[in-house]
């Protein structure tokens, strides 16, 4: 499927409809800024240009979209080996003369435990995501708005979130991932999302390209703007469940580990040559600061130095959700709309429709349960012949071998 189309972009139309900013020209729209990627795969640039020109920075980001995030599953099963150890006390003479006499020399039994490795492989999921959608932060939200502190509210008219706002949202946030939700919807309301086909998500006051702009007139020296990439549409605490389930019904007994990651969802922008912001935001190194007490120093550099942060737009990929036919009419059932269809109109199965507000929904992409059980031998066998593997498996159809832990591929006739 293809992604990132203009069909999904956040302000629908040209650049330049958009009140306040210049024609792109055609070398905006070539523009290549230099950037890397850490060990996490998240893009990180200091492009000088991206941090003043709005336009190049919107494309850039547009591209970045083309590149969805990777996202896998992974089996990881161990079990405990305990071996005992005999030791005899003394040493070689005193142990000869103790044998000459008859004498058993002291024993000590001391016992060592090693984990064993019983399979460790990984499942590519990205295969599965869907076209993207562009969303921004609500307003009502905590979220980094050009400043060091959380905030509510556009960029003109805003406050400071309290602790016990900020707690609230991360729990949200922690409850949104694995319920399946879409990142814009609102705290509170983590019911069925059905989302109107090829329209924006714009949840704040303020579009993307506006607080893009925000981002590029700022004078701040410390300045950092993060632009996530998120995927939802699955239950994955359902989900872990059932592989748990299936790879116990195997009959292993050992201890288990289903886990979901998500690598290269993240877009990184920040000013030329700010080396310190880049070591400071690291989590390990902050860590460190604060062990050796050095951390409240450095905020208060970073407050008195400019230092200004922008968390809230990003790029969401579903692998399933609802969308609202846009020919249904608010108040029928599934039955009546199937009814009202023209006879060589193409309808979708009845199993993929629901009724909502506005009418009738279809689910696009594929339930858990579907996966499920397009992998379910595959996991199993990947059990059953402990597979080791740093690669993650793409293909359901493809046949793991015991000895070399190497993935083949085969195409049925």
């Amino acid at each position: 499927m293809r992604i990132g189309g203009e069909d999904n972009v956040l302000e629908p139309g040209s650049a330049s409809g958009v009140v306040g900013y210049p024609e792109e020209s055609a070398e905006t729209l070539l523009y290549t800024p230099d950037y890397s990627v850490n060990q996490e795969g998240d893009i990180v640039t200091h492009d000088a240009r991206l941090n003043k020109d709005a336009a190049a920075l919107h494309q850039f980001l547009q591209s970045q979209v083309a590149i969805p995030p990777k996202f896998v599953v992974r089996c990881h099963g161990t079990h405990t080996q305990t071996r005992k150890h005999v030791i005899r006390s003394g040493n070689s003479r005193d142990k000869k003369h103790e044998d000459e006499n008859g004498e058993r020399p002291p024993e000590y039994t001391t016992t060592s435990t090693k984990n064993i490795i019983d399979f460790d492989f990984k499942v590519d999921i990205s295969s599965y995501l869907m076209s993207p959608v562009h969303w921004t932060v609500a307003d009502d939200e905590p979220a980094y708005r050009g400043g060091i502190f959380s905030e509510t509210g556009d960029s003109t008219h805003h406050r400071q979130s309290t602790w016990t706002e900020i707690w609230k949202a991360s729990k949200q946030r922690s409850l949104k991932a694995q319920n399946g939700q879409p990142p814009w919807v609102q705290n509170g309301h983590l019911g069925e999302s059905h989302r109107a086909a090829n329209t924006k998500t714009t949840c704040s006051t303020l579009t993307l390209r506006e607080w893009i702009n925000d981002y590029c007139t700022s004078s701040k020296t410390l300045k950092e703007l993060q632009f996530d990439k998120s995927i939802y549409g699955w239950n994955l605490s359902s989900l872990q469940s059932s592989i748990e389930t299936l790879i116990k019904s195997t009959g292993y007994t050992g201890k288990l580990n289903v886990s979901f990651s998500t690598t290269g969802n993240k877009v990184y922008i920040r000013p030329e040559g700010n080396r310190f912001l880049r070591a400071v935001g690291s989590t390990c190194i902050e860590v460190l600061l604060c062990l050796a007490f050095v951390y409240p120093f450095v905020w208060i550099f970073r407050y008195w130095g400019g230092a200004a942060v922008w968390r809230v737009a990003g790029v969401a990929y579903p692998l399933k959700e609802w969308v609202h036919l846009e020919d249904s009419i608010a108040g029928e059932d599934v039955a009546q709309y199937r009814a009202r269809r023209p006879a060589n109109a193409k309808t979708p199965d009845v199993a993929r429709l629901r009724k909502s507000l506005r009418g009738i929904s279809e689910l696009v992409g594929v339930r858990e349960e579907e996966w499920f059980e397009q992998w379910e031998g595959v996991l199993r066998r990947a059990v059953v012949l402990g597979l080791q593997r740093d690669v993650p498996i793409q293909y359901p159809s493809e046949v793991v071998s015991r000895h070399s832990g190497v993935v083949f591929h085969y195409f049925p006739d």
